[in-house]
């Protein structure tokens, strides 16, 4: 079984190898990123080589905060709640890090909350990629045309922007993959439950016909004993025959009756053992009495060979006689 770190983000519809690394790695590899282009854009934001203590201060307090994730249990990162704390909080970073870095004009900040805002709506990653790139080849065309001169944080800005679609696309496809992800939960347990009540109704169904039949096979029966022992009048031969096969064809009827309700109290598991103690041979001659009827059809017969001294055993002796009738029946049916 995959392991749910190694598992790709959307499940096995998506297969991008991008995602085939632990999401622990994933996102530190693609935070350090965030953290060393922010670095690097406070840094030549300095007019000065003297950095201020608090800026000095603020950058080693955000590379660390990377570096402790590396001491987070794995299992953290596979909810999406996980995430929302540190991306905002790299959120804020990033927008304090522009905001010091005073020579980045309006036109870039518009840039950079778009790409936010497309990240969110699209939560697709490669299509936050798409747009990214194409953002930014706008934006630095625009810029290589506009500006006067360039510094070394204009270089800096074209592979910020990519870099932040990249770390807030991989976000947002965290999230919508845990969201199918619930999605299909939700609709798995559904679809459980549901199958669950129309095995329930079947189970049902069947009970209810199996005792709505067996109540009028059984007054069946006993009229046509009743009319087999002359209990209306002498029979003729001829009906006599026609009752004998009136009885056997009823027989089979009550016996897939009692099938069909032993099924259903299978299903329902309420199928319970009912032990007894009684002599084989008494159980065998009843089979060889109900198997009799299909042989008259067949140029074949089942061989008996019942020993009398054999012991008394203790078993369910209804199912017993069900699983030989069922396979001597079949034997004689399908020879």
């Amino acid at each position: 079984m995959r392991s749910p770190q190694t598992e790709p983000l959307c499940g096995a519809a998506t297969t991008w190898e991008i995602f085939q690394v632990p999401k622990k790695t994933m996102f530190i590899r693609l935070r350090w990123l965030v953290v060393i282009i922010c670095s690097y854009l406070l840094l030549l934001s300095q007019q000065s080589t003297q950095v201020p203590p608090y800026l000095a201060f603020f950058i080693l307090l955000y590379i660390l905060s990377n570096t402790g994730l590396y001491l987070v249990d794995a299992r953290l990162f596979e909810s999406s709640y996980f995430y929302a704390p540190i991306v905002l909080f790299d959120t804020f970073c990033v927008t304090a890090s522009l905001m010091v870095s005073e020579q980045i004009g309006t036109d870039f900040y518009l840039t950079y909350f778009l790409i936010l805002l497309l990240c969110a709506i699209l939560q697709d990653f490669y299509g936050a990629i798409t747009v990214a790139v194409l953002l930014s080849l706008v934006y630095g065309y625009l810029l290589f045309n506009t500006a006067e001169r360039y510094d070394a944080s204009v270089f800096l800005r074209l592979p910020f922007l990519f870099v932040v679609s990249l770390f807030y696309g991989y976000f947002a496809q965290i999230v919508r993959a845990e969201t199918l992800r619930r999605k299909e939960a939700e609709e798995r347990q559904l679809s459980a439950q549901h199958q669950a009540e129309m095995e329930r109704l079947k189970s049902e169904f069947l009970s209810n016909t199996a005792h709505e039949l067996r109540t009028p096979l059984t007054a069946v029966m006993g009229y046509g004993h009743l009319l087999a022992d002359g209990g209306f009048g002498p029979l003729t031969p001829e009906q006599k025959d026609a009752m004998a096969k009136l009885m056997e064809t009823t027989r089979t009827l009550v016996s897939l009756v009692q099938d069909i309700h032993d099924y259903a109290r299978l299903e329902n598991g309420k199928s319970n053992l009912i032990v007894a103690q009684d002599r084989l041979s008494t159980l065998l001659h009843q089979v060889q009495e109900e198997i009799a009827p299909l042989e008259r059809s067949r140029p074949y017969r089942v061989q008996y060979d019942i020993d009398e001294k054999l012991p008394p055993i203790e078993t369910d002796w209804r199912k017993l006689k069900t699983i030989l009738r069922h396979l001597l029946g079949n034997a004689v049916k399908f020879t």
